[in-house]
């Protein structure tokens, strides 16, 4: 097995993007595990860092922070609908309720 790299870090990051772009929340979680094996890898093997792996560290989080901004707007958009479907519920019940 060849040794985890940043590299492969950064590029498995651009792909979580790319699938949080497209709302590929599913496919997005197994590679995020993926991604954090790879990185966990790399630093288990007690590498000493350079400034390239500095650099490539910092795109990564870059990444993650705008995966991470488009997974919560996913999440409160699905709260919201959440709270709408209840409302819609508790008015139906209601209104069941109502009849004799």
């Amino acid at each position: 097995m060849s040794p985890a790299t940043l590299e492969h870090a950064l590029d498995l990051t651009e792909q979580m993007l790319m699938l949080a772009l497209q709302q590929e929340w599913q496919q997005l979680n197994q590679l995020e595990a993926l991604q954090r094996e790879t990185i966990q890898s790399f630093f288990n093997q007690g590498a000493v860092l350079t400034q390239n792996d500095q650099s490539l560290i910092i795109k990564i989080n870059s990444l993650l922070d705008q995966v991470i901004a488009l997974s919560e707007d996913q999440m409160h958009s699905l709260n919201d609908q959440m709270t709408q479907m209840k409302k819609g519920r508790a008015a139906a019940k209601a209104y069941g309720q109502g009849e004799p």
